[in-house]
């Protein structure tokens, strides 16, 4: 009986991605010079989160020193700190950098400019 029909339990509630950017398009973080930087900082970084799909200790990596973020003229790029290593990363490869593509390389809709996280930085 417990293998036919195993228990199912659901360990985070259930949540829209469109929701969540409907909401990072409106007040309180649009216009983004009204909004606070807490609320900015929010948005950065569930932006960040979904467009590079990286765990949160990549994220944590990521530096404002020099040289960590470079602005490119398609997008940006972010260089985790060199001392970072990846749970699944061996000693021999370095921390990748992460490249950000402008929002309107991919959407010809104006609007959409909301959710760029090269904006958003």
């Amino acid at each position: 009986m417990h293998s036919s029909r195993p228990t199912t339990r659901t360990l985070l509630p259930p949540w829209d991605l469109h929701k969540v950017l409907d909401k990072l398009a409106g007040p309180p973080f649009e216009p983004m010079h009204k909004a606070s930087l807490k609320n900015l900082t929010l948005k950065t970084v569930f932006l960040l989160a979904a467009a590079t799909a990286r765990r949160r200790s990549t994220l944590h990596a990521l530096s404002v020193q020099a040289d960590h973020i470079r602005w490119e003229p398609h997008g940006v790029r972010l260089v985790p700190h060199p001392s970072f290593m990846a749970k699944n990363q061996t000693a021999e490869f370095l921390p990748q950098p992460m490249f950000l593509a402008d929002i309107k390389y991919f959407s010809s809709v104006h609007e959409d400019e909301v959710w760029c996280p090269g904006r958003a930085l």
